[in-house]
């Protein structure tokens, strides 16, 4: 107890590590103490981390020389009381048989509550050279070391990516070192990925390529890339994967699913006739792949890509203008017409179509009923009742709903609520709860079913300067109607400017889809433009749906975001929406009326 009373009385956080006098530990401990805090000495590893376990110390700090018969049993303490332990640059301990037993990378442990503190500790360790020459042995030795995304760069059994793998991978070279710049990191709710800065021997590495390729001739002649991309997903470690198991488990199954798909999509021989045709994805250099149906949240999968990197030409945009938006149509375009049924691939693709059908969903995009609450249809009027009260004054004065009745837009989500199965049965005519809403069903849409991207957000589109555009983040790949896709694709991605021109724009592509259709050898069903019109106005109609059930709760028209769609970013695309969908129903009410 009195203890207890000591710790509550120092000046937080306390921070505990051993009296060595190790350079990398000080540096450690004086990072953990930055902003202020308390230290203290306390001897062996256990007691550290029980110190933490029981409320005593905030952090706890050890030395490279604990073994993991040290810290298993005190880490499931600290754990078990809600903290949190890693080694030193914020990855989990590896315990797997047959490794290393010695925790070569350090440990800290914080208590419940002190996450922050233990992030900023490690953030500062994934900069600091001293803690970064402990990877030199695995990403090779050099003069100088930038801050490195060292927690993120690990293989699915924890450890840090091996050079010599990474260069039979990627280029079947020697490869003398890697960087995992940081600011090239991203660290996401449901997946963690970072570029990968190559240097190759043999006079390697020294050029740059274009397109989708970023790459350097060797002394071998072979082409080595300069850089690669890394997405790694490992369901355990990831919180919001550990809260899904408590509280939807459904939607973490589905969400390990889609990792499997994207995963088995880029490695297929379908993807690689893909690239082939002139269509930008990444390339799949590796792809592992540990899916686990009874227990998804010990699913685990890593991918390495070809990179679309910044110096190879490729960037990205938060909305996309009018001009970016025909590219990126014209490129939809492309993939569409490559799988469209009846098409080359789809009657003569063999061996690579049968691949192709059992790794993707059968219905694709993560808005289709099978994958959403079935309440969901029920809530459309009282949901846009309270989004149109949160979404604020900004939303209703906006220019996009000046010719929409009022009365109309009042009653925008008791309408949309009425038509809301049929548009879905429509628009995912391949997913069987849509289709069992008494839709047309897949049998009469097969004629017009291809592979569809499935989330063709702006945050998903990379831009080349030579005019390509590059698709990334395959997870909801699967069949469907290239209308369902592109209404997804302009409610997400487009700029106001550009949603003014959605006519035009859907005039430029389906002239690209024919085009496109003809180039990869024809295709019997193409739609008509009054038959792409159609399926695109239940499509948006289906927007709606999802929109106002799920999506306008996150709504954000404040702080600025790559990832966000534009109906929840941008306060015009919000009304935009809004606007169109009550077209939309005066579309679908005539077409009802025929």
């Amino acid at each position: 107890a009195a203890a207890a009373a000591a710790a509550a009385a120092a000046e937080r956080p306390v921070v505990t590590t051993g009296d060595s006098s190790n350079a990398l530990l000080q540096a450690a401990r004086a990072a953990a103490l930055a902003q202020g805090g308390t230290w203290e000495s306390v001897g062996g590893a256990g007691n550290k981390l029980r110190s933490v376990a029981e409320g005593r110390a905030d952090l706890a700090i050890m030395h490279f020389g604990t073994s993991l018969w040290d810290t298993a049993a005190p880490e499931a303490l600290v754990r078990a009381s809600g903290g949190r332990v890693s080694d030193l640059f914020g990855a989990p301990l590896v315990h797997r048989t047959g490794g290393p037993l010695k925790n070569a990378l350090g440990v800290v442990a914080s208590a419940k509550g002190c996450g922050a503190a233990h992030a900023s500790l490690c953030k500062a360790m994934r900069s600091d050279p001293r803690a970064l020459a402990l990877l030199a042995e695995s990403a090779g030795p050099r003069e100088a070391w930038g801050a490195q995304a060292a927690d993120v760069a690990r293989g699915l059994d924890g450890r840090p990516l091996c050079r010599r793998w990474l260069g039979e991978a990627v280029g079947g070279g020697e490869l003398l070192r890697y960087d995992a710049p940081e600011e090239g990191a991203f660290r996401g709710m449901m997946s963690n990925g970072c570029r990968l800065d190559l240097v190759w021997g043999e006079g390697g590495g020294e050029g740059e390529g274009a397109g989708d390729s970023n790459g350097a001739e060797g002394g071998d002649g072979r082409v080595r890339p300069r850089s690669a991309f890394y997405k790694r997903v490992v369901m355990g470690e990831l919180d919001a994967a550990r809260d899904k198991a408590r509280e939807q488990p459904a939607k973490l199954a589905r969400d390990a699913r889609s990792f499997g798909v994207e995963a088995g999509f880029l490695a297929s021989a379908a993807c690689a006739q893909l690239l082939a045709a002139g269509v930008h994805a990444p390339r799949a250099y590796r792809v592992e792949m540990r899916p686990d149906e009874a227990s998804p949240i010990d699913s685990a999968f890593s991918m390495l890509l070809s990179d679309f990197s910044p110096e190879a030409g490729w960037t990205q945009v938060g909305l996309l203008d009018a001009g970016q938006a025909r590219r990126s149509l014209a490129a939809l375009a492309r993939l569409h017409a490559f799988f469209w049924e009846g098409g080359a691939f789809s009657t003569s693709g063999g061996e690579a179509a049968a691949e192709l059908e059992a790794a993707v969903w059968p219905a694709g995009m993560y808005t289709q009923p099978s994958m959403q609450p079935a309440a969901q249809f029920d809530r459309l009027a009282a949901k846009y009742t309270e989004h149109s009260e949160r979404l604020g004054p900004r939303f209703h004065a906006a220019e996009e709903l000046a010719g929409v009745d009022s009365e109309r837009l009042q009653t925008l989500g008791q309408r949309l609520q009425r038509v809301a199965r049929d548009a879905a049965a429509e628009s995912h005519p391949f997913d069987d709860v849509a289709a069992g809403a008494g839709g047309a069903g897949g049998n009469a849409a097969r004629r017009f079913r291809t592979l569809i991207h499935g989330d063709p957000k702006a945050a998903n589109l990379l831009l080349h300067e030579g005019g390509a555009v590059g698709f990334i983040d395959f997870q909801w790949t699967g069949w469907g109607l290239a209308a369902t896709d592109v209404a997804h694709h302009v409610c997400a991605a487009f700029a106001p400017d550009a949603l003014a021109q959605e006519g035009a724009l859907l005039d430029h592509y389906h002239a690209s889809l024919l085009a496109a259709a003809a180039e990869f050898g024809g295709a019997p069903s193409l739609p008509s433009r009054a038959q792409f019109q159609a399926q695109y106005v239940a499509a948006i109609l289906d927007m709606g749906r999802i929109v106002l059930a799920y999506q306008w709760s996150r709504a954000d028209f404040e702080t600025p975001s790559l990832n966000r769609n534009g109906y929840n970013k941008d306060v015009r695309c919000a009304a935009w929406l809004a606007a169109r969908c009550d077209r939309a129903l005066a579309e679908w009410e005539r077409g009802r009326a025929r």
